[in-house]
């Protein structure tokens, strides 16, 4: 089971409770957190080793998340190609929790690039880098 980062957004997490979940097979854990903004879970997605230099991330993260049969959603937002949905796994949140909101979270090495604004196609990974994906789950 792929463990949650210590820290995120420059604070501690405080994970107040969790759940493991079974999605196609596939088993996920959803952290229940008391942050500072209304952030109320968080689903870790995976966590990826970086083996070699990267300029696009697009297709790194295509390809690693086609072997695990989990379909990615991107989506252009002027020149920006951001992340937007991981099926099946947005499915299952917007059913356990449909009232709330949701998002991707690109971690590399524990950070947000640009606090959430950097674009897949304005990242660059290095050989060495640790990627982790989240799913952000909060209360607006």
């Amino acid at each position: 089971m792929l463990q949650l980062s210590e820290y995120l957004w420059g604070e501690k997490i405080h994970v107040v409770s969790m759940e493991h979940v079974a999605i196609q097979q596939k088993k996920f854990s959803i952290h229940y957190v008391k942050a500072s903004d209304d952030t109320y879970a968080l689903l870790v997605v995976d966590s990826i080793k970086v083996e070699r230099n990267t300029y696009d991330v697009q297709d790194f993260l295509m390809n690693h998340f086609s072997a695990k049969q989990l379909d990615l959603h991107f989506v252009v937002s002027r020149t920006q190609l951001f992340l937007d949905s991981i099926e099946p796994l947005q499915s299952f949140l917007h059913t356990k929790f449909a009232s709330l909101s949701f998002g991707i979270i690109i971690l590399v090495n524990g950070l947000e690039m640009g606090d959430g604004t950097y674009a897949v196609n304005q990242m660059h990974l290095k050989s060495g880098d640790t990627v982790q994906i989240l799913y952000r789950v909060g209360r607006n």
